[in-house]
């Protein structure tokens, strides 16, 4: 696996190098984004080294940024600077058997989804199958299906069974969704697959309905809440629908004319979308064609409003905003969050692909989020990540301090218990304290 400072690729990236972008001063959103609606000053952005026509974004537990790119192209960028490009060889994963992702060729990638254990699970759109890529950079099939299905196989059975995901999430309890265009399913930690919306063709259904017998019409992206709430960005819609723990489909963003069926043509009769509502309920907002979906650990939900060429958010009050605008048109947008509260913005001019930016955006969200659909714990102190607070965490803690060990960003968001941003001797002390029962 070839990892080096990052330098300009064979194609994608830009040519200069990032130590040198990384280094500028940030940029005011003014020129290529405009400054944010309301906000009363810019919001400032990191320009990231250029990604090859990005298709999907997703932070690992590390802190890493994974960047899939059309063209079969696949990076990873890591916190200290480091560039990866994986998979430049020509064998195609078919196998739930370990290859070197050296090795491997990829089949236009779509969807990701970091796991809690440091992996990332990717859908690949050019055959029906979902691959995991672990954290020791070794790839295998996870799901689906390369090549002829097997007579007689279970349908139930996720491993073998046909899957053309778009989106991927990861749930609490390590439960991994996929969408189709028109379908959601569920893959359980037995690998058993089950549909959560079933519908076989594109249609809308009605907020109240119950989901598994409810119609979407290309659902491209989604993510979970601690709630095990489903999250779902429905682009030919125009809305942003959620399936409740009770399995009802709702709608959290996005109103005004959905798609219908025309008997006459035989096909779904396109909806307009459209741009207003900002500071109202996002119920009643419009959206236009929304293609990628992150949440943080406040509950704000960011929205890749991807023919607007904006970034919407819907705060945990449900009222909407304007966070980006000025992205263009016509675009594809993915997002991403990290532990520290960073948005990650990737905007691929489908006329202009050259110009293709990838944004990171810090301060943006809460800090200690569901980064890529991951669920570490938020109980502050709780440095090695059990859930609890311990005599183990003040250990943990000053080993770090004393250069013993290294941070994760989760890590370091829950040591920081004075909450001024560092993590140093007196959080140690403050976490004593806290272990001891002395004091709040």
């Amino acid at each position: 696996m070839s990892v080096m400072p990052i330098a300009p690729p064979k194609h994608g990236w830009c040519r200069r190098n990032v130590a040198t972008l990384l280094a500028l001063p940030p940029l005011l959103a003014a020129g290529l984004l405009a400054a944010p609606v309301g906000a009363e000053a810019p919001v400032t952005k990191e320009l990231l080294p250029q990604p090859h026509r990005p298709t999907a974004l997703a932070v690992d537990s590390l802190g890493r940024l994974y960047v899939a790119g059309q063209d079969n192209w696949f990076a990873r960028l890591g916190p200290d600077g480091t560039y990866t490009l994986l998979g430049q060889g020509q064998a195609i994963v078919a196998s739930p058997e370990p290859l070197d992702a050296t090795a491997a060729r990829w089949d236009s990638l779509r969807g990701m989804a970091a796991r809690a254990d440091g992996g990332v699970l990717l859908a690949e759109s050019g055959q029906p199958a979902i691959l995991q890529l672990s954290s020791q950079d070794q790839v295998s099939l996870f799901a689906g299906l390369v090549g002829l299905q097997a007579e007689g196989a279970d349908p139930t059975v996720a491993l073998g069974t046909p899957l053309s995901a778009f989106g991927l999430a990861i749930g609490p309890g390590g439960m991994v969704y996929l969408s189709t265009p028109t379908r959601i399913g569920r893959i359980d930690g037995l690998g058993r697959l089950s549909w959560v919306v079933s519908g076989a063709a594109p249609g809308f259904s009605e907020d109240g309905t119950p989901a598994v017998d409810g119609w979407l019409d290309w659902a491209v992206s989604m993510v979970t809440d601690r709630a095990g709430n489903l999250y779902i960005a429905e682009m030919a819609s125009h809305r942003v629908r959620k399936i409740d723990g009770s399995g009802v489909l709702g709608t959290v963003a996005g109103s005004g004319p959905v798609p219908v069926w025309d008997p006459e043509e035989g096909a779904m009769r396109v909806a307009e979308g459209g741009y207003a509502g900002d500071g109202g309920p996002a119920t009643q907002a419009r959206l236009n064609s929304p293609s990628s979906l992150a949440l943080d650990a406040a509950g704000t939900l960011f929205i890749a409003d991807q023919d607007n060429g904006r970034v919407r958010k819907v705060d945990s009050r449900g009222i909407i905003s304007t966070v980006l605008e000025g992205l263009g048109y016509p675009v594809v947008m993915s997002l991403a969050l990290d532990a520290e509260g960073s948005l990650y913005v990737a905007v691929n001019p489908r006329l202009r692909p050259d110009d293709s930016k990838l944004w990171k955006l810090p301060g943006v969200a809460a800090p200690g989020l569901l980064a890529g659909g991951l669920f570490p714990s938020t109980v502050l102190g709780d440095v090695t990540g059990e859930g609890r607070v311990s005599i183990e965490d003040v250990v943990a803690l000053l080993r770090i301090l004393l250069g013993q060990g290294s941070w994760t960003p989760a890590q370091r968001w829950r040591a920081d218990l004075n909450g001024d941003s560092q993590v140093a001797i007196a959080d140690a002390v403050a976490l004593l304290r806290l272990v001891a029962g002395i004091g709040g």
